[in-house]
């Protein structure tokens, strides 16, 4: 990709928000949309993906009738496909990320039930990256995307295009990650000289990145959790707030903004950051900070950077493995 990202960061986010919005605005012309998967567990990158998919749709017009996170959409599926059938008609947006894949099967299994069950109603899948290690796996999502009438795919980078346009019967267009819609932040770096560190440990974890880094490690997931995940209050509250219902569509964009705001803060106080997930990159471009990234198992972050050209926006790199990024983030510091 070229034209935008040649006229810096700003204009890049400006005109993929501007086709972000095109996008949504076809699914939801009456303006109102069911948002399922909404992110309901400690992740802050998918939380990002949430908070950034309602910004875009508040600038598109559109309100969020009803949001069914990702915990509820696995759990309960029945009580999530009850509630999206008590909202007769309105179009159905999938959150994005790394949500169609067979490295987590359930999740596409998912969408290929509700796309199955809903076959008049619009759907779009938002900016995702799509790994199949078997074609097999993705049968029944395939099938499901062929015999439905308004199904589009949104795919954030190269490989996860070339494969939609290939492999699924429906419109398919490139985007990139919602988070990279967003306003970006300049920053005054902290100046200590201190490199921080974020370490996947999920069944995404690269074989080749190399020896993990000894240094301060971030805690990525990690938050007081009674405050950012409703769903672990004290049970006489648990129990009223459990979903999908109507209290827990209020609450889980508060909770999400918690546990984005808590990674940033964390993020800041280094002069550059190492890490091998695709939102530590992302979050820490958007808010200014030096950032090099590792591959993960099968290779969406490489896929972004080459797709979307980040280092020609921001003090971003890729590297092969951990050593050489910490290099790299050694000499930005010195």
């Amino acid at each position: 990709m070229t034209s935008p990202a040649q006229g810096g960061l700003v204009a890049f986010t400006s005109h993929w928000r501007q086709k972000f919005i095109e996008h949504l605005q076809w699914l939801a012309p009456r303006h109102e949309v069911i948002h399922l998967g909404y992110c309901g567990h400690a992740n802050p990158g998918d939380n990002a993906i949430s908070l950034a998919e309602d910004r875009l749709l508040r600038d598109a017009g559109i309100s969020v009738k009803a949001r069914v996170t990702d915990i509820d959409l696995e759990l309960r599926y029945d009580a999530t496909e009850a509630l999206v059938r008590a909202n007769p008609g309105l179009p159905i947006l999938f959150r994005g990320g790394g949500t169609l894949n067979d490295v987590y099967p359930p999740t596409g299994d998912r969408h290929a039930r509700i796309i199955e069950a809903f076959p008049d109603r619009p759907i779009l899948e938002a900016a995702v990256s799509i790994h199949f290690s078997k074609l097999t796996s993705a049968d029944r999502l395939r099938r499901a995307i062929g015999r439905h009438r308004h199904f589009r795919l949104l795919a954030r980078d190269d490989q996860s295009h070339a494969w939609a346009r290939e492999y699924l019967d429906c419109q398919v267009s490139l985007v990139p990650d919602a988070v990279l819609t967003g306003d970006p932040r300049p920053r005054k770096a902290p100046q200590r000289r201190r490199i921080g560190t974020v370490v996947r440990d999920d069944l995404e974890v690269s074989s080749e990145r190399g020896a993990v880094p000894t240094g301060p490690h971030i805690p990525w997931k990690s938050e007081p959790r009674a405050l950012h995940e409703p769903r672990l209050l004290p049970a006489r509250l648990r129990s009223r707030l459990q979903g999908p219902n109507a209290r827990t569509c209020r609450i889980e964009p508060y909770a999400a903004r918690g546990r984005v705001a808590r990674v940033v803060r964390l993020l800041s106080e280094y002069d550059a950051v190492v890490g091998d997930g695709l939102h530590v990159t992302l979050m820490c471009i958007m808010a200014g900070i030096p950032v090099v990234a590792v591959d993960n198992s099968y290779g969406k972050v490489g896929a972004t950077f080459r797709t979307w050209n980040l280092e020609s926006l921001a003090q971003a790199r890729l590297a092969d493995e951990f050593t050489e990024a910490l290099s790299i983030a050694r000499r930005w510091v010195t």
